[in-house]
């Protein structure tokens, strides 16, 4: 039935988005989330005293950086006419994927660079067939700036974007510097505003506890986040096989930008490699919201297809099922 709903396009169906959220957290509001320990990038660190001081705020900012998200994620989509047809459903999973995973629910420094990043691939897909392009290329780099000082690694996306620009168009210098200088505006903002307060030591105490921290990669997983795992990694490969049959017959303009948001999702996976790795990794399943997201709906937008629909709702249970126990397993532990 709600599947059925985000198919139609209706704007009133986005305003449905707050309650999925706030049902998905709904065990995170009796048992509030951890914030990461430690140094944290610039951005995110002018944001953790409220937190900790409220952490309710937590909980309802995390609602709705994930709604927020999720309709950014659906305009970027349906704008490049990159589904097949104008719908709701991508705003509907990324809502599902973000939100679903007990561990990764609260305002974490990846849930705002996501924000981001999701800015940044909105500029980026406006550069296609266009003649002068150095202010789009330059406002990706800045909003990729900005989502690096909320979580460092996110760096890596640069490239992505150079590899984009590659896809699109052909090679001018000046259009693949114009990224990195975007990049460098409110990096170096920041590196003069910590020289200025005199804390430098600061600075370099952050990016080398964020970057290279090292933790124990073999972490057990109870049998319930295993099932989980494995039945989301089930849809995802059903997914990503649809997503493969799909671009070859799509024509070269749809085919080009799906191939720039799938090396997006390859840097996304490459920042999850990375995050076993570092020392906060609650956070984890949320630098999965948008690949998995961007993967699954072109399992979910057909509504010819019952089992689809039928998978889906598992989808859903099987999240919250997992929140459930990720709940009831933190308050044993009390």
């Amino acid at each position: 039935m709600i599947l059925r709903i985000y198919r139609t396009g209706e704007p009133l169906a986005l305003f449905f988005l707050p309650v999925l959220a706030s049902m998905l957290y709904a065990f995170r509001f009796l048992e509030l989330p951890v914030l990461p320990e430690g140094p944290s990038a610039p951005l995110y660190t002018l944001i953790k005293p409220v937190l900790y001081r409220y952490p309710f705020m937590g909980v309802f900012t995390g609602i709705s950086l994930i709604v927020w998200q999720s309709v950014l994620f659906s305009g970027l989509l349906n704008k490049q006419e990159l589904t097949s047809k104008t719908a709701h459903v991508p705003a509907l999973v990324y809502t599902v994927i973000a939100g679903g995973f007990f561990h990764a629910q609260g305002a974490h420094p990846v849930l705002f660079a996501n924000l981001f990043i999701l800015l940044a691939l909105g500029q980026l897909l406006r550069v296609y067939r266009q003649k002068q392009v150095h202010a789009e290329v330059f406002n990706t780099g800045f909003w990729l700036g900005i989502a690096a000082l909320f979580y460092w690694p996110g760096t890596l996306l640069l490239l992505c974007v150079w590899m984009g620009l590659g896809i699109m168009r052909t090679f001018v210098w000046r259009e693949w510097l114009f990224p990195l200088l975007g990049f460098l505006v409110p990096i170096l903002y920041a590196v003069f505003w910590y020289w200025w307060s005199d804390a430098t030591d600061q600075w370099v105490q952050r990016f080398n506890v964020d970057v290279f921290y090292r933790s124990n990669i073999f972490n057990r997983k109870a049998l319930y986040e295993a099932i989980s795992i494995a039945f989301v990694g089930l849809i995802l490969l059903f997914s990503i096989v649809l997503f493969f049959r799909k671009l070859i017959v799509n024509i070269k303009r749809v085919r080009n930008l799906k191939i720039i948001l799938l090396i997006f999702s390859m840097g996304y996976a490459g920042l999850f490699v990375f995050s076993f790795f570092e020392m906060d990794q609650t956070y984890r399943p949320a630098l999965l919201a948008f690949p998995v997201s961007y993967f699954m709906v072109f399992l979910f937008e057909d509504g010819k297809h019952r089992v689809r629909e039928f998978l889906f709702y598992l989808l859903v249970l099987c999240l919250f099922f997992n929140s459930w126990m990720a709940w009831q397993v933190l308050k044993s532990h009390q």
